[in-house]
């Protein structure tokens, strides 16, 4: 298959890393905190909203090299991790990383609020 890019599903694995390490991701990276800063006012894990630890993930491979700022996200590796043993325990082909992260979201946000109802002033909900 060949994304929008214009590069192959086999091009993508083979040199992915090698891009991840080029200016170009740095300069993604960079101004995708900017946009954050911007919005929240710091930059933060799309599931727990931790600010630690965060690395910039693709949302889509279509575009790699010539990606959207919508194309990525910040998950912290904790939850980057999880994201990733839940997809290959996934066998359909429907199922996306981007559809698993936001099912972790919800449920994140859902089990705060229960904690938050249980033992209000103690837990403060995420913003989102």
């Amino acid at each position: 298959m060949v994304h929008d890019s214009g590069l192959s599903e086999e091009w993508i694995k083979s040199h992915y890393q090698e891009y991840l390490q080029t200016e170009h991701w740095k300069d993604l990276k960079r101004r995708v905190h900017e946009q954050m800063r911007r919005r929240f006012g710091f930059s933060r894990c799309y599931i727990c909203r931790t600010t630690d630890g965060l690395q910039l993930h693709h949302r889509t491979y279509k575009r790699v090299g010539h990606e959207h700022l919508k194309d990525v996200g910040f998950f912290c590796g904790a939850c980057h991790a999880k994201v990733h043993k839940r997809l290959s325990s996934k066998k359909s082909s429907r199922t996306n990383l981007w559809n698993i992260a936001k099912k972790m979201r919800r449920a994140y946000v859902l089990e705060e609020k229960r904690r938050h109802t249980k033992n209000p002033g103690k837990y403060t909900l995420p913003t989102i």
